[in-house]
């Protein structure tokens, strides 16, 4: 109920409540005008003695609708202010994981770069007429895994990536490493992203899968760094094939 129709039926109560008084008096003692004073201080006990107490009901139930709506706007006021709470608390979440999903892409593509850098380090052998990447070790590695077969120049590559302190195995050792590094920060970007697959996220999934036949074969990759990568690379695919 609005504050103008109480106010209008309280005052209405309050006419009737004086005219009915009137009226009883004019009934019971007729309707002249006395002029003796003391008719006059009897009339006015009368009214004072009939209306004072509804006008004091009238005012006690004033105060107490103002103590009830004043405790509804309290209570509409804590909850609107809770609200606004819980609303600022999830957007500071969701700017502190939007913070570490930066943060962890910006490392994700540090790593990229390095990786990108050791792929193309030269590691013919000296007077060799033509230049030999690593990226060409892993193609070749991927190519043995699939088809089979043998390869002198992979096979020698493999050797000295396995013989400490050979020109190939501190890149190899480096690169091992930083594939692991891959891994822990996608594993974190992933949760950041909730249960979807982000595209960045599958990009270099991707490109580092590429890489585990030929660090499986050097040997160091840890067990579950290959299963991390397959298990990207086939949820990725599925996707693909079910869209």
């Amino acid at each position: 109920m609005s504050s103008r129709i109480i106010i209008a039926v309280v005052s209405m109560l309050t006419l009737a409540s004086i005219l009915c008084a009137a009226g009883i008096y004019v009934w019971q003692f007729g309707g002249h005008l006395s002029t003796m004073q003391d008719t006059w201080a009897q009339f006015g006990d009368y009214f004072g003695g009939v209306l004072n107490p509804i006008f004091a009901m009238f005012a006690f139930l004033g105060l107490l609708w103002s103590i009830i709506s004043q405790a509804k706007e309290f209570r509409s006021s804590a909850e609107l202010l809770q609200r606004q709470t819980k609303s600022a608390e999830e957007q500071l979440r969701m700017l502190r994981v939007d913070r570490l999903r930066d943060d962890l892409l910006h490392v994700i593509k540090e790593i990229d770069a390095r990786v990108e850098q050791i792929l193309e380090i030269d590691i013919s052998m000296q007077g060799s007429p033509t230049a030999t990447t690593i990226r060409q070790m892993q193609s070749e590695a991927q190519r043995l895994r699939r088809l089979g077969g043998d390869s002198h120049a992979y096979r020698a590559f493999l050797l000295a990536a396995k013989t400490p302190g050979a020109v190939v195995e501190a890149p190899i050792r480096e690169l091992t490493y930083l594939i692991e590094r891959m891994r822990e920060f996608l594993e974190n970007y992933s949760e950041t992203q909730g249960a979807d697959l982000s595209p960045t996220l599958i990009y270099y999934a991707d490109k580092s899968s590429r890489l585990m036949d030929m660090l499986e074969d050097v040997g160091g990759l840890s067990d579950g760094t290959r299963a991390f990568f397959a298990t990207m690379c086939s949820t990725a695919e599925a996707g693909r094939l079910s869209a």
